[in-house]
């Protein structure tokens, strides 16, 4: 979508690093909320509705963005989404299952000893309920996963991963199948 008043490109929701890099020197906006999918919004700048750019159709632009859902969300209520969506979790994977996470290491105080990998691995898989299991459906993300994410002690990796899939919702949460990692690194303590 553009702005026929300020003659710039408006982009929406979560954006890469070229698209921020256009955004940062001015030469695109950053709207907020994406507008439904087939619906123009309007500048964030000016708010002059916007205008489809050459190549966008009217219905149905927007259809091939998966729907961005926090990990809550599924958890919550994951009888209410089913088909694609994009996200980010932190994902951990213990003796070959991928479960996606919202929370890491506990912080010591007081001088305390830090929680081993092992039992930090152990203690967010008994947590992570109702549980979203992360399956990868096709080899690339799944590679990508490998050598990116971060080998725990004992055999366990992790990474925080922006993904897109197909949610399934089942008995005690559901399963996202990756099919794609648009942003991953590797956590810190």
């Amino acid at each position: 979508m553009q702005c026929p008043a300020c003659r710039k490109k408006v982009v929406f929701g979560s954006i890469q690093a070229e698209a921020w890099a256009k955004v940062n020197a001015g030469d695109w906006l950053m709207g907020g909320r994406p507008p439904k999918s087939g619906v123009l919004g309007d500048c964030p700048a000016c708010g002059v509705r916007l205008e489809w750019e050459e190549g966008e159709e009217r219905e149905g632009a927007l259809a091939d963005v998966p729907a961005r859902v926090h990990l809550s969300a599924l958890r919550e209520s994951s009888q209410a989404w089913r088909g694609r969506v994009a996200m980010r979790a932190l994902v951990i994977e213990l003796d070959g299952v991928c479960i996606a996470s919202d929370s890491w290491r506990n912080r010591p105080r007081g001088g305390a000893e830090a929680e081993a990998d092992a039992a930090m691995v152990q203690r967010l898989f008994r947590e992570q309920v109702p549980r979203i299991v992360v399956a990868w459906a096709l080899p690339e993300p799944e590679l990508r996963f490998r050598e990116t994410s971060r080998a725990l002690e004992g055999g366990s990796r992790a990474a925080w991963v922006e993904m897109e899939g197909a949610f399934e919702p089942g008995e005690g949460g559901g399963v996202v199948s990756a099919s794609a990692i648009t942003s991953i690194w590797p956590p810190r303590d």
